[in-house]
């Protein structure tokens, strides 16, 4: 875990699965406190300019950012609390995604949210995980088989319902009929 001073702490560690040799997404996970906004206010258009933001920090796109937005005030701080995901493609390149926000200033990280369009933002305190989550990915579900119409026996040569079924049936509209 990494921890800066006064402007971040260290997050809880996700846990690594997957074997190496099948196709994975590695995430890394960590939260930004932002003071100057609450959770009502943080809609979709700053989540939007947050996602780019902490994309401009982390040197990815912004597609590859997904974010959770929470009351700071459940952690005893001000402002809002936004956990963010950014995934890749191996365990390397997610070292170097969590080094750069770790190593990035807090002032910093105030300026690129600004500049993507969180004017209202006065500080931000940031975490980052040392551990990745690996995820196998997987293939994509094959449709189910089509479903055949059950075998319905009849009683007559040309296959119209024998008299046992359409008393059956007699039946039991009888019965829906007693229940309305």
């Amino acid at each position: 875990r990494s921890s800066r001073s006064a402007s971040s702490a260290a997050a809880p560690a996700a846990s690594p699965a997957a074997s190496p040799a099948a196709a994975a997404v590695v995430t890394v996970v960590g939260s930004v406190t932002l003071d100057g906004y609450t959770k009502a206010s943080f809609g979709a258009t700053e989540q939007t300019a947050f996602k780019t933001g902490i994309a401009k920090v982390a040197k990815v796109s912004a597609d590859k950012v997904a974010v959770i937005v929470s009351d700071a005030r459940r952690h005893l701080l001000a402002g809002v609390s936004v956990d963010y995901t950014i995934t890749t493609t191996d365990k390397t390149a997610a070292a170097a995604i969590a080094k750069e926000i770790k190593d990035t200033p807090a002032a910093t990280i105030v300026t690129e949210m600004k500049a993507a369009g969180l004017t209202a933002v006065t500080s931000a305190t940031v975490t980052v995980s040392d551990t990745f989550a690996t995820v196998a990915a997987t293939p994509p579900a094959e449709a189910p088989a089509p479903a055949t119409a059950p075998y319905v026996a009849t009683g007559a040569a040309n296959g119209a319902p024998s008299s046992a079924t359409t008393a059956a049936f007699a039946v039991l509209a009888a019965m829906a009929l007693a229940w309305m």
